[in-house]
């Protein structure tokens, strides 16, 4: 994230995940031992609220599907076609 709400150096484990066979794997701010350090409260209310509602409306169990800071197996890309 521009903003290094994700840490860089988490890449690799982001990387080391897809290789182990995960189609997608991605960084969290509100797992154990994830922090928001310094988040605006409001901002922190709307995020989590979005996030909870599309979480129930479509059955996802992620917590932070706002966060970008995400990798994706090359097979599942090219699988859903996207250009």
């Amino acid at each position: 994230m521009g903003d290094l709400s994700d840490d860089p150096a988490d890449v690799p484990k982001l990387i080391e995940a897809i290789e182990s066979g995960y189609d997608v794997a991605y960084g969290s701010r509100f797992v154990d031992h994830g922090s928001v350090d310094g988040y605006p409260p409001l901002k922190l209310f709307y995020n989590r609220s979005f996030n909870n509602l599309i979480r129930l409306l479509f059955g996802i169990r992620a917590r932070d599907i706002t966060n970008a800071f995400t990798a994706y197996r090359r097979e599942i890309i090219v699988e859903i076609d996207v250009e």
